[in-house]
């Protein structure tokens, strides 16, 4: 899937110019005080009551709670980076109650981490960096060093997370047409990890599926897809999802699911899977994942706006 992972390195690039400029200002500002001063000093030490009444509004809530008080230039300096690096990861919240609240916590809690976490490596380098009396310049390159390894590794987290959200609209579907269980099914080549070929030809319900934690994709790279099992006499039993006497295969199903209210990208959806018309094609499931999300997530989040 490349749309949310496209996005959020492109959100990425836009935070990392951010953090650039907010670096030259804090400069220009608050480290130009007293050229007797050491810098370390200067840094640590408390705003001036000039530099208080001369600051800009405040360009988040950290920044305005941090102000509301005496502060150190070391404080103001991390509130605006964590108002900037939220800015940036609030974008990728997931809060569509249609997703399970276990995967909805899972990626909102990793997020709120990356803002810590990512805020406090920030502050340690900018802390670094005025102890050996670098330029503005020389700082920032080395706060964008920092953020974009974190940034880069998250965004494929955020992929990842998103993929197993379209996974789980898809299955769910499946399901309200009257599937009960899913195969998982694996591309066996060179290099398959002991926990993707364990799983291979296993069966789940799609509570299991969540409740395991075996969504796909599992891991970074992950090729594995899960496809519905189909169960004699179920054509007959079927009372729901507009199935036909002629379905034979997990993605005949799919082609005949009616169309939700302002969805239109049921049609191409159809056209990725006739065009791979393998039962068993992993390359079908992963197209189809990857075009949901793109239809579903990426749409509704206003990503893109096509």
């Amino acid at each position: 899937m490349q749309v949310i992972k496209t996005v959020a390195l492109r959100e990425a690039e836009n935070t990392s110019r951010r953090i650039r400029e907010q670096t030259a200002w804090f400069f220009l500002r608050h480290m130009n005080i007293d050229e007797d001063v050491e810098s370390y000093t200067v840094f640590n030490g408390l705003l001036t009551r000039k530099e208080r009444e001369t600051l800009p509004t405040p360009q988040g809530e950290k920044e305005k709670a941090v102000r509301q008080q005496l502060c150190t230039r070391s404080a103001l300096l991390e509130a605006q980076l964590y108002d900037t690096i939220n800015a940036y990861t609030k974008l990728f919240i997931m809060n569509d109650v249609g997703i399970p609240a276990e995967l909805r916590k899972k990626l909102n809690a990793e997020l709120e981490q990356f803002n810590a976490q990512t805020t406090q490596m920030l502050i340690d380098k900018s802390t670094d960096c005025v102890r050996r009396n670098t330029s503005a310049e020389q700082m920032a390159e080395e706060l964008l060093a920092v953020f974009n390894k974190a940034a880069k590794k998250l965004s494929g987290d955020i992929d990842g997370a998103y993929m197993q959200a379209s996974w789980y609209y898809l299955l769910h579907r499946f399901v309200e047409a009257g599937y009960r269980e899913f195969q998982y099914v694996v591309e066996h080549k060179d290099g398959l990890c002991e926990t993707c070929l364990r799983l291979s030809e296993k069966t789940f319900t799609l509570e299991e599926l969540v409740e395991q934690e075996l969504l796909p994709p599992l891991h970074p790279n992950c090729r594995c897809a899960v496809v519905p099992v189909y169960e004699t006499g179920m054509v007959e039993s079927r009372t729901s999802g507009g199935f036909g006497a002629g379905t034979t295969n997990w993605y005949d199903g799919l082609l005949q699911i009616p169309t939700e209210e302002g969805e239109s990208a049921v049609e191409p959806a159809k056209a990725i899977i006739k065009s791979n018309p393998h039962s068993r094609s992993v390359l079908a499931a992963e197209r189809l994942a990857d075009f949901l999300i793109g239809s579903r997530w990426v749409r509704s989040a206003g990503f893109i706006t096509a």
